[in-house]
């Protein structure tokens, strides 16, 4: 099965295509990021310098498992 686009319209998710799926086949769906808003950090955004590394390792230490 290929990803399609799709909106959200009055509660319900319309396909922007003709979709061949199996009845009852579960989804993944994801919103898309509209105009100046991001969802999570873009690549440019991620730092692999030594300090960097060192922030994301203090964060990850800092989580529950």
């Amino acid at each position: 099965m290929n990803a399609i686009k799709a909106t959200f319209t009055n509660g319900r998710i319309v396909p922007s295509e003709l979709v061949d799926w199996p009845e009852g086949s579960e989804l993944m769906v994801e919103p898309v990021a509209i105009g100046d808003e991001r969802f999570g950090m873009r690549e440019e955004d991620w730092g692999d310098d030594p300090e960097s590394i060192a922030q994301w390792i203090a964060a990850v230490e800092k989580m529950n498992p």
